[in-house]
């Protein structure tokens, strides 16, 4: 598992080889899968394939705090 830490967005981008399961543990932001953005808070997740275009970031002045697990 790998923790983040957001104060700002995170350029889109696109893991090639893996997926993803994003898990907001506090705070609150937004998860951008395209063509889609979500609320992200401790309630909600987000879980996609490979090669998905996508971003993660805190509300604006805010931190939010991600756990992500690569999948194979």
């Amino acid at each position: 598992m790998i923790r983040f830490v957001f104060v700002d967005p995170i350029p889109i981008h696109r893991h090639p080889f893996s997926g993803r399961i994003i898990l907001p543990i506090r705070g609150k932001g937004v998860t951008y899968i395209e063509p889609n953005i979500y609320e992200a808070h401790e309630d909600t997740f987000a879980v996609f394939d490979k090669n998905i275009v996508h971003t993660n970031g805190p509300l604006t002045g805010k931190k939010i705090y991600l756990d992500a697990v690569q999948l194979p």
